[in-house]
């Protein structure tokens, strides 16, 4: 720029100039495409008639083993997880260098896609950042397969951790119609000697899949991991929080793929839960000026908008449910709001993102966020109609109520300071006008 533009606003353009290539990277990815053909290839071979071995029926045996006594250890934590509807714990013995973790949640999935996203360890949904290698060594058949996973090394301040590797043998088997079992045992493989550079660990897993209706699983996933006596407690609980994420993963996954027109009021609490955590996401990547704006609020929900395949589908029908749900998630309030009579396919971007602000007014003064979208719903016939027509529109509402309650306690309380402040100044002002005229009045009866 011949020296007239300062260095720190180009280096500011540059980066985003250079996203470029990634933005075409995302629009050329098949990886969903190619996933979904995997599982349906998957699931068919799951249909034909499984034989197992003495050895395969002891491996199922002894991981279901660790499933039931993980209940029974003495030292049993919660674990604090990103989505609300998964439950997690890390539970260790005493005098071992050994820690269990254990992690439940709902899926609106069926039994055999869930088994074909856990069989598929090496696919493009199952990929993370610090991967450095995952393969199939060998496939012993349809039902048991060894594999080679390799996980990059942690260097933080003073701890520098050599990467980790595992192989392990891959086992599932169906107990009964409505129980699958999955699991993950510690073994050698000639392909895959012992490296200087790289720590071996154990890892055993095991995952029990239950459908408790169609479409629809609870997912457990259990699973221990042991190193050395020099490794700290609080690093092998990091990587037992992180690797029990997955079933997070897996239940966010499986959300995304729903069709609109399969969704229900467990979808809606999903999808909620989905907006709060990208919101958070967002909003903690920019500064105190940019959060007032709100620039983040139009990208969390165009990133959930995107990933999830009902919303795009209504989105089609209700173009400007976008501006609604960028309103919706907004907190600031709109003291007084303009108002609108307009139905939902004749909104302009305004009324859409006004409807959508008048939510967090509503909840102000509501003891629970039920009561506040329930009157926030009767206020106006748009938000009715689409009460009407979509099911999991207001669990939906109600999960980001519920948020913006928990989330609002600071603001209401510098709402109410600030009420009293000028309440208090409001009356010293009206005092001070009473003494001015009382004197006034005094003076003029002397005078005469």
């Amino acid at each position: 720029m011949a020296g007239y533009v300062p260095a720190e606003l180009i280096n500011a353009i540059i980066p985003s100039r250079l996203m470029y290539l990634d933005r075409v990277r995302l629009m050329l990815d098949k990886s969903l495409e190619i996933d979904s053909v995997a599982r349906v290839d998957f699931v068919l071979k799951m249909g034909q008639n499984q034989e197992y071995s003495t050895e395969e029926n002891r491996k199922i045996d002894d991981s279901l083993t660790m499933l039931k006594d993980f209940d029974q250890l003495p030292k049993i934590t919660a674990v604090k997880t990103v989505s609300p509807i998964a439950s997690s714990s890390i539970a260790r013995k005493p005098k071992e260098n050994v820690a269990y973790g254990k992690s439940k949640i709902i899926v609106n999935a069926s039994m055999e896609e869930l088994l074909a996203f856990l069989w598929h360890f090496d696919s493009r949904a199952r990929a993370k950042s610090n991967d450095l290698e995952k393969v199939v060594e060998e496939v012993k058949n349809a039902h048991h397969i060894i594999g080679y996973t390799s996980k990059a090394g942690t260097h933080k301040e003073f701890i520098n951790l050599l990467p980790r590797e595992g192989v392990n043998s891959f086992e599932w088997k169906q107990i009964d119609g409505d129980t699958i079992i999955y699991s993950a045992n510690t073994t050698t493989h000639p392909n895959r000697a012992p490296r200087d550079d790289r720590v071996r660990i154990e890892m055993p897993i095991i995952a029990k899949i239950t459908r408790f209706s169609l479409g629809r699983c609870q997912f457990t996933y259990c699973h221990s991991l042991s190193a050395s006596q020099f490794v700290p407690n609080a690093i092998l609980d990091h990587y037992i929080k992180r690797n029990l994420q997955i079933t997070e993963q897996l239940q966010q996954y499986f959300q995304k793929l729903r069709p609109l027109e399969l969704l229900d009021e467990k979808d809606g609490e999903a999808i909620g839960i989905a907006l709060n955590i990208q919101r958070k996401i967002e909003r903690h990547k920019e500064g105190l000026r940019e959060r007032w704006n709100g620039a983040h609020l139009q990208r969390s929900v165009a990133i959930v908008m995107k990933d999830h395949r009902a919303l795009r589908e209504l989105v089609e029908i209700y173009p400007r449910c976008i501006d609604l749900m960028e309103g919706i998630l907004n907190n600031h309030l709109l003291m007084v709001p303009p108002v609108v009579k307009s139905k939902m396919l004749n909104f302009s971007k305004m009324e859409a993102n006004i409807i959508g602000r008048k939510l967090a007014k509503t909840l102000k003064g509501k003891n629970t966020a039920e009561a506040g979208v329930d009157q926030w719903i009767l206020a106006h016939p748009a938000r009715m109609e689409m009460k009407k027509n979509c099911k999991f529109f207001a669990p939906m509402i109600i999960v980001i109520g519920r948020h913006k309650v928990i989330d609002a306690p600071l603001g209401m309380k510098l709402r109410v300071y600030f009420g009293a402040f000028v309440s208090i100044l409001g009356k010293s002002s009206t005092l001070f006008l009473f003494s001015e005229q009382t004197l006034s009045f005094t003076r003029d009866l002397l005078l005469t």
